[in-house]
């Protein structure tokens, strides 16, 4: 046997050696925060004007950030081989309006065992994404609708600002056009060992707004409506799905 399956065998013996008798099991608990920044400078609102302040995109235009909403779905934690382990959420909206939804806090969920892998979809899948399904959630049913003439269903992400100068405003965005799944699906490692010892893990799901403008696609920001152009809606999807996210494990 190798020194590095030794390893691996110790630790796994050591884990589950680790976890209480079932009589004094306390379940651990997940909590996630969504932050979002622009290159690591985190998106905070004017109290007075509502505006963030101004950012640069790598093409050198100036933005600022008014609202950002987006829906997040399917959050589940895996093991090494893809295999769902536990399922934290089905349909989570974040809203600059509401500094509480950067939060979700799952208690006393989680088995005893090791959890290797994060997977979350940014925005809904076709299978969800049916108009009027959210009806009750009215939290974003309102806020969140895509116009049947485009497809019906829900925007995926609304993110709306100044550009350019103060007089000059975008609006980008994201949803199924034409009833094309857009949606992003995304999975991250991850190193929650649960003992159920009563532990809380900490996961932070970053967002980089800036990278919805670049790398593999730049993409200038303008006046024009994108709710209509799939070039557009296609191009923000390989840019989401390479580097406008990232997840760390923060300290439990």
């Amino acid at each position: 046997m190798t020194s590095k399956n030794i390893l691996l065998l110790f630790s796994a013996l050591l884990m589950f050696t680790s976890c209480p008798k079932s009589e004094e099991l306390i379940a651990d608990s997940v909590n996630i925060e969504f932050y979002n920044h622009v290159n690591n400078v985190p998106i905070v609102f004017d109290s007075i004007t509502g505006y963030s302040e101004w950012f640069n995109t790598l093409l050198g235009q100036t933005y600022n950030v008014l609202n950002l909403y987006y829906l997040i779905t399917d959050i589940r934690l895996t093991n090494e081989n893809g295999s769902v382990l536990k399922n934290l959420s089905d349909v989570h909206f974040v809203s600059s309006d509401d500094n509480n939804t950067n939060y979700l806090f799952f208690p006393e969920i989680l088995s005893c065992g090791k959890y290797s892998n994060i997977e979350f979809v940014f925005g809904l899948n076709s299978e969800k994404n049916i108009s009027n399904a959210y009806l009750d959630s009215n939290h974003f049913h309102n806020q969140m609708f895509w116009p049947e003439f485009m497809g019906g269903g829900y925007h995926y992400m609304k993110l709306e600002g100044k550009f350019d100068n103060e007089t000059s405003f975008y609006t980008t965005h994201t949803g199924g056009l034409d009833g094309t799944d857009y949606s992003i699906t995304k999975s991250f490692p991850v190193n929650i060992i649960s003992t159920e010892n009563g532990s809380t893990h900490n996961i932070r799901i970053s967002i980089d707004v800036n990278n919805w403008y670049s790398d593999p696609n730049n993409i200038t920001i303008d006046s024009d409506g994108i709710m209509g152009n799939a070039e557009l809606q296609q191009k923000l999807k390989e840019n989401g799905n390479n580097n406008v996210f990232n997840v760390q494990n923060m300290m439990d």
